[in-house]
């Protein structure tokens, strides 16, 4: 046990020491952690990870897919998200316009979230991807007809290993509306795209 005074430390005695805190246990630090080795169990693990949105509503081209320019970071740990409409280069890595390109290799898990909305109405069709050096390994899809306006929330997730060097990944949207403007409603809580990494493997 430390006396909780100022200054005090501790400090394990040789390589491969383990401090452990019991279950139902609580480990409570207000000051700094100075980690000279490897800390597991707060997330470092999970780095780099983002979570963007688009800052507006932006209307796109019927039964077109188009990448969707996630312009609004709320977080990006690491610095891996390009929300820019040009390629530029992080952390030594090559970063398309709206792309999340980490430096670290491991399994990624992300999501994407859309509000397809409609001013005829009509949603023939409205499809959610997520692309991994532009071939997608996620679509999800959902359709709606009647009368309008209508949104339609599509939510898609999926899994990829990039290997920290040249991967990115890309979100894009689908939609037929037959007639109006196809949108995704913009803002806060409207359409997201996040990822964090999962594992190093």
């Amino acid at each position: 046990k430390l006396d909780p005074q100022s200054g005090t430390s501790l400090e394990l005695g040789s390589s491969g020491d383990t401090l452990t805190v019991p279950s139902g246990a609580t480990l409570s630090i207000a000051g700094t952690i100075a980690n000279s080795g490897t800390a597991t169990g707060f997330g470092e693990t999970n780095l780099p990870f983002f979570s963007v949105q688009e800052a507006s509503t932006t209307s796109f081209s019927d039964a077109t897919k188009t990448q969707v320019q996630f312009d609004t970071e709320n977080f990006d740990s690491g610095g891996c998200y390009n929300n820019t409409g040009s390629t530029v280069t992080l952390n030594g890595v090559s970063a398309p316009a709206y792309s999340f390109a980490p430096n670290v290799a491991g399994t990624y898990l992300f999501l994407v979230e859309l509000q397809c909305y409609s001013s005829g109405g009509q949603l023939n069709n409205a499809i959610a991807y997520i692309g991994k050096n532009g071939t997608d390994f996620v679509k999800t899809s959902s359709n709606h007809s009647g009368s309008g306006p209508f949104v339609e929330t599509i939510t898609g997730f999926g899994f990829a290993n990039l290997n920290g060097t040249s991967d990115y990944v890309t979100a894009s949207v689908y939609m037929d509306v037959g007639t109006g403007t196809p949108s995704l409603l913009g803002g806060t809580g409207s359409n997201m795209f996040m990822g964090l990494r999962i594992s190093a493997t």
